[in-house]
Formats: structure tokens, C-alpha cells, sequence
């Protein structure tokens, strides 16, 4: 069998796995060629919107890599806006990072809850509450929070790469996510709107966050960290790249916020994917690639209406013609 694909690490979860996978990926420094670059589901109609496959791919998975890394960050003060909409999400094995966007309901990346021996959501099992939510500058579990549901976007199916050159592949990989939970948040906890298209169009600067490892060697619990970078390109694949300029998000911050102000308001722009596509995937570089958010508010406000947990404030667009196909997880 001709192993034309790799899926790339999750970027989320136990740091203790990090030093075998490593020795398994493939140095894109030592990288042959690039696939070629497949056409943007965008460029369909609205009607015609539909996940879209790659062609002739042969696909595995490696195991999961290590969880959140900021890269020259500080911590988050306990009284900052984005301690207040971050939290942090308990999944077996290991944690990802969330932003809050309403009183019930958080966004953060598909894979995340990714099974990577079956490529598939099958571990996740809320009745035995093995997926928790915690808040504040440590993170720490909130007993008075349940996770009610959870949908992946219909359309990921893992986080595909080169196997010749251990990058990404040119395709939009939907790596987004939705938990709607119970109980009531603290005071000091809010959720945010997402960003606009324009809103994000109009600042370069962004402040993403996470919890976790501060280097690829790190093994110790970190408390919520943030950084404010530059964006280098918002791209047609639906993903916003981040500068390489030595600060970032790496391995991960996996499925972390990607803020902007608007009229002195945070608004939360993206979810964290992984190394920017444009860095040689070291955390030193920096960088990051995250999900453009502002292109599954449809998405979003129909998934959350099946899951029972709406917010009235979001828009209806032509994403939300994927909502036919959740897989809903209760």
C-alpha cells in the first residue's frame, strides 16, 4: 500500500507521549516536495456545500503527541478577560484548552477528542463524565459544571499531512468543535462573541492562550498562559496563520482561543490547530494554524440549537448547511 498521507499529531493531549512521537514524524526541514493544493470547499455554492475527500489517500495515524505549549508567554492574571472566557477542558488522557462563548456552550478544536487508534470520537462517554470542565488561572476542575454534549464538525476527519514531508495538506480541515455543559458559570466567568470577518480583517494583532507545557521537554502542570502575536495571512483553507516570530502557539494550545479587541471588547477570532504552516513545526519557531471561527457561525448556532443549548445572538450563513450531518454526542 503507497502511504501518500500521514494524519499529523493531534497537538492536544498527554505530554508524556511526546518523546515517542516525536522520533516517528518526519522532518519537514528533510521535506522532498509539497502536495498539491486541493480547491477550497468556499469556491462551491452555498447549496453545494458538502465535507469534500481527498483523492486516493491512504491514511494513518500516528500516536498522540504533547498537550497545550505557548511559546514566550506570561501567565494570565486572574482578574484579565481572558482568564475569564478560557477554560480548560479534562479528556482522558490528557487536556485541550476552550474559549467560552455563551453561558453554556464553549468552542474548541475536533481533535481534541480525536481517538487516534480508531480515528474516531468512540472514547468519549459524558455519562460517566470522563470529559470535565476547568476554570481560572489553574485550570482547576469545577464540580458545579457537567458536559452535556459535544459535536465535532461533521467534515473532519483528522488532520492529514504529507507523508513525504510531514506537512499539512492544502484542504480545509474543519477542526472545530462545540461543548454544551450545565451548571452555572462563576461571576468571573463569561463567554464571548465571535469575531467577524471584517472585525478580524481590520487588526493584525492577536492574543492567543492555553494551559500546559512551556517546551517540548517540559512534563509540569502550567497554569494559563497568553501571548499577543501577529497575524500573517487569513487563508482561503479557513484558517488564520500566525507570524513565525518566536512566539506562539505549538504542538497544540490545542483548540485554545485566538483573541482580538474590538471597541475595547475581547472577541475570540480561531481555535488552535497546531504549528503554523509556514514554520519548520519546532516550537521555538512559534507561529500557529488556527481555525477561522467566523466561518462556522452558521454552523455553530444550528449545532447548538439541536443540542438544545442556543444562543439567539448568532448568525445564520451558508455553513449552516453542514449541520444536517452532526453526529451529535450526549
Amino acid at each position: 500500500m503507497k502511504l501518500s498521507t500521514i494524519v499529523l499529531t493531534a497537538f492536544s493531549l498527554a505530554v508524556s507521549c511526546a518523546q515517542n512521537t516525536e522520533s516517528q514524524r518526519t522532518d519537514p526541514r528533510t521535506a522532498a516536495q509539497s502536495e498539491a493544493p486541493a480547491t477550497s470547499q468556499r469556491d462551491l455554492d452555498a447549496t453545494q456545500l458538502s465535507c469534500g475527500t481527498s483523492n486516493d489517500l491512504s491514511v494513518f495515524s500516528l500516536s498522540q503527541q504533547a498537550s497545550m505549549f505557548i511559546v514566550n508567554g506570561d501567565e494570565a492574571a486572574s482578574n484579565d478577560p481572558v482568564t475569564a472566557s478560557t477554560a480548560k477542558i479534562y479528556i482522558p488522557g490528557g487536556t485541550c484548552t476552550g474559549t467560552l462563548i455563551g453561558p453554556n456552550q464553549l468552542v474548541t478544536a475536533a481533535h481534541c477528542f480525536e481517538n487516534n487508534q480508531t480515528n474516531s470520537f468512540d472514547y468519549i462517554d459524558l455519562n460517566n463524565r470522563n470529559v470535565s470542565i476547568g476554570l481560572g488561572v489553574a485550570g482547576t476542575r469545577s464540580a458545579n459544571l457537567r458536559v452535556y454534549s459535544f459535536v465535532p464538525h461533521p467534515c473532519y476527519k483528522g488532520i492529514l499531512g504529507n507523508a513525504e514531508t510531514g506537512q499539512y495538506l492544502e484542504q480545509i480541515y474543519y477542526d472545530v468543535a462545540i461543548v454544551t455543559f450545565s451548571g452555572n458559570l462563576p461571576a468571573a466567568h463569561y463567554g464571548v462573541e465571535i469575531a467577524s470577518r471584517e472585525e478580524l480583517d481590520s487588526t493584525s494583532t492577536v492574543t492567543i492562550a492555553g494551559y500546559g507545557a512551556y517546551s517540548d521537554t517540559d512534563r509540569q502542570a502550567r497554569p494559563l498562559t497568553m501571548v499577543q502575536t501577529r497575524i500573517e495571512e487569513i487563508t482561503s483553507l479557513d484558517e488564520i496563520q500566525l507570524e513565525v516570530n518566536g512566539k506562539g502557539a505549538c504542538f497544540g494550545d490545542s483548540g485554545g482561543p485566538t483573541y482580538i479587541e474590538v471597541d475595547g471588547t475581547l472577541k475570540v477570532a480561531g481555535t488552535t490547530t497546531g504549528p503554523g504552516r509556514s514554520s519548520n513545526y519546532s516550537c521555538a519557531a512559534g507561529s500557529g494554524t488556527m481555525m477561522d471561527l467566523s466561518k462556522y457561525v452558521g454552523w455553530i448556532k444550528c449545532s447548538l440549537e439541536q443540542m438544545g443549548s442556543p444562543i439567539l445572538t448568532l448568525n445564520t450563513d451558508p455553513s449552516s448547511a453542514f449541520c444536517k450531518d452532526n453526529d451529535i454526542i450526549k
